[in-house]
This record gives structure tokens, C-alpha cells and sequence, in this order.
């Protein structure tokens, strides 16, 4: 079976996708820093190296009811 990208190989998932149009993202980091700063979607992709990372997530949270084979 294909899963779409966001969800998980099991099929599980904790919310949809929000439709974002691309220029109008924002990240904002702000809050107990020394100064507050906001980045375009292009301006991450302008001043940052583009990384790939392979990372594997793991949670035993609330749902683990539903995992099968979990007593």
C-alpha cells in the first residue's frame, strides 16, 4: 500500500495536513530570545543549506491501544 508522505508507514495519523500557500508561511521565533526574528519560506531556503536527514520517530503515547499485537 502507498501512504501519502505525511502519514505514517502504519496508516496512523494525528491530524490532517493544513493547505499553506508557500509565500504567505512565516516561521517566527520569538519569545525568551535575545531578539525576535521572522523567516519567509524563501528566505529559509535562500540562507540555509538544504540538509536530508534520516530520522525514525518513536512514541508510546495514548494510542498505543491501537497498534497491533499491543496486550
Amino acid at each position: 500500500m502507498s501512504w501519502p508522505r505525511w502519514v505514517s508507514s502504519t496508516g496512523r495519523n494525528h491530524g490532517s495536513m493544513p493547505d499553506i500557500a508557500p509565500e504567505a508561511w512565516r516561521l517566527r521565533i520569538d519569545g525568551m530570545v535575545d531578539r525576535s526574528l521572522e523567516l519567509s519560506l524563501a528566505e529559509l531556503k535562500e540562507r540555509f543549506v538544504h540538509r536530508e536527514v534520516v530520522a525514525r520517530l518513536q512514541c508510546a503515547g495514548n494510542l498505543r491501544a491501537g497498534v497491533d499485537g499491543y496486550p
